[in-house]
């Protein structure tokens, strides 16, 4: 990602700039810069160095409370083990935005450009995440067979058996048993 991208879709909106202070990302002397939305709120940041490549991006919604409270982060694959190995060396939780306030982890530009923009200009946005998939030719095939037997599209077949790998894997979480113990987690 480059940085011309987010000026774009924050129009411009820099609040501050100040050094990042962490290495992982190398020696560009990156800089960390908060940006407002609309209303001059403050809404952002992301870190960039001199050359314009973008390490980081996080944009939250502004909306405070424990049900709609959103932040989205998107790190550059490159350097992301870097970055959230050197916040554990500060005893910090790399997943935590703020105080419960965990991250919605974004892997796809486009996607946290796109609700970066949105928020930044009070637009309503997909709450939901692009999540990148990759199939073999054969699996392809028989997950759009199995779309159009339920007369749904691709995308929602795949939604659809994710959402039921995850109901399975929390079941498996909630059950978890230590057997040295014998104790059982309700939940993580």
């Amino acid at each position: 990602m480059n940085i011309q991208q987010v000026f774009n879709a924050i129009s411009y909106r820099i609040v501050e700039s100040t050094p990042f202070l962490y290495h992982c990302f190398g020696a560009n002397e990156p800089r960390s810069y908060s940006f407002s939305n609309k209303n001059n709120e403050p809404c952002g940041s992301f870190v960039a160095d001199a050359a314009g490549r973008v390490y980081e991006l996080s944009v939250d919604n502004g909306a405070y409370d424990d049900d709609k409270t959103r932040c989205y982060r998107w790190v550059d694959p490159d350097f992301e083990e870097a970055l959230f190995a050197e916040i554990r060396e500060h005893d910090s939780d790399p997943t935590i935005a703020w105080d419960e306030v965990k991250y919605i982890e974004i892997e796809v530009e486009e996607d946290i450009l796109t609700k970066t923009q949105a928020i930044c200009n009070g637009l309503i946005f997909d709450t939901r995440i692009i999540t990148p998939v990759d199939l073999t030719d054969q699996e392809f095939l028989m997950i759009s067979k199995m779309a159009h037997e339920r007369d749904i599209t691709l995308n929602q077949m795949v939604e659809h058996i994710i959402s039921e790998v995850i109901m399975v894997e929390k079941e498996k979480q909630k059950n978890l048993t230590i057997p040295a113990q014998g104790k059982k987690f309700s939940s993580f």
